[in-house]
């Protein structure tokens, strides 16, 4: 809960469609060079519940640290 630091990605779930997230990039241009990363639904994941929130956070610990490893972290990119 520490905003005086600005975000390093923005993380939209699946109720986010490509046109929604384009509508948010396109407001944020000029303002901010982060990821914009959408869930990518055809992985297997567990049901909604016990389990479901870990599994996703695991996923975007693992991504987080693939953009990072390639340099990605400060540039606008899905």
């Amino acid at each position: 809960m520490n905003y005086s630091k600005p975000p390093v990605a923005v993380f939209a779930g699946a109720l986010y469609g490509d046109e929604e997230i384009d509508e948010m990039r396109q407001a944020c241009q000029g303002i901010s060079s982060i990821p914009w990363l959408k869930m990518d639904m055809s992985v297997p994941k567990p049901p909604l519940g016990p389990g479901y929130a870990e599994h996703v956070v695991q996923r975007i610990k693992e991504c987080m640290k693939k953009i990072e490893t390639e340099g990605k972290l400060e540039q606008d990119v899905r």
